[in-house]
């Protein structure tokens, strides 16, 4: 059993909502949501923390959307 912290940060050229949709590899997910202040660019930093039950390689996928459809994806692979 292990818990692991992960930290992201998103920048958007707009004004825009941004949600970061986390999935652990272990068949959990996440979803954080933060509206705009208004402010451009957005700027937004996430943190979560995860705990892993079984060991072996999880990999971790990271999906950041905008209110406007964009959105970008990264991968890590962790081994607990």
């Amino acid at each position: 059993m292990a818990l692991v912290e992960f930290t992201a940060t998103a920048t958007d050229p707009g004004a825009d909502d941004l949600t970061f949709s986390w999935d652990f590899g272990d068949s959990t997910t996440q979803d954080n949501f933060y509206p705009s202040d208004g402010t451009f660019p957005t700027e937004v930093t996430d943190s979560v923390s995860h705990w892993y039950f079984s060991s072996g390689t999880h990999t971790v996928v990271l999906t950041v959307t905008d209110d406007d459809g964009g959105q970008t994806s990264i991968s890590i692979v962790i081994s607990i």
